[in-house]
């Protein structure tokens, strides 16, 4: 359910981006800090889950997070009050229904589907994307089509352009074992030049394991 409830937020994430609606960059940043903490949550607690709202309440509450104007009492719960806070709201429509609406809604808008695929260009972000969209391009393949084109219309920057030769490429996952020969080759590197062992680590996912 974690889990869920992750994509679920990221995919909110997405259609603020897409749609800008009022308050769109506050909404951003509270559900990407939501995400951030049940991510680190559930890679600290693999086999943990949210089963119910008083869960989601208590671990955001644990985690400094200020939710003004819950109704939330110590051991008594939430019985069958509704929480006011947006974030326990979605996760308590999840839990009850099985899914958000707004969710479902966002994943057959064309408009947030196409942002989403067009941000997916190495530089392109939200603002980018939604001006190529409402120039007609809707797709990584309008994109490629049009400046292969004789007369292309899309003005994209150096770095954009590459990141979009090279986009599938870049989308691979790097097997961890190529990593383990890179991190094996800067040791000896970092070692010839005197630095310290501590100073030097592989980031990302490789580290997080």
């Amino acid at each position: 359910m974690i889990s869920q409830i992750i994509e679920s937020f990221q995919t909110l994430v997405d259609a603020a981006a897409a749609t800008k609606d009022k308050g769109w960059q506050f909404k951003i940043k509270n559900y990407q800090k939501a995400i951030k903490l049940l991510t680190s949550y559930l890679q600290t607690n693999p086999k943990a889950t949210i089963t119910t709202i008083d869960q989601a309440y208590e671990l955001f509450r644990d985690n400094g997070w200020k939710l003004k104007g819950e109704p939330y009492q110590d051991g008594l719960g939430y019985q069958d009050r509704k929480p006011k806070s947006a974030i326990l709201t979605k996760i308590h429509e999840l839990l009850t229904h099985g899914q958000i609406k707004m969710v479902e809604s966002a994943k057959l808008d064309p408009r947030i589907l196409s942002i989403k695929d067009l941000c997916r260009i190495p530089g392109v972000g939200p603002s980018k994307a939604s001006l190529l969209y409402e120039q007609g391009f809707t797709s990584i393949s309008d994109i490629r089509d049009n400046l292969s084109s004789a007369t292309p219309s899309i003005d994209l920057t150096h770095a954009q352009t590459i990141g979009l030769r090279h986009l599938e490429d870049l989308e691979k996952r790097i097997p961890r074992s190529e990593v383990d020969q890179w991190n094996t080759l800067l040791s000896k590197l970092t070692d010839s030049m005197g630095v310290s062992p501590d100073n030097r680590c592989v980031v990302g996912s490789y580290r997080r394991g």
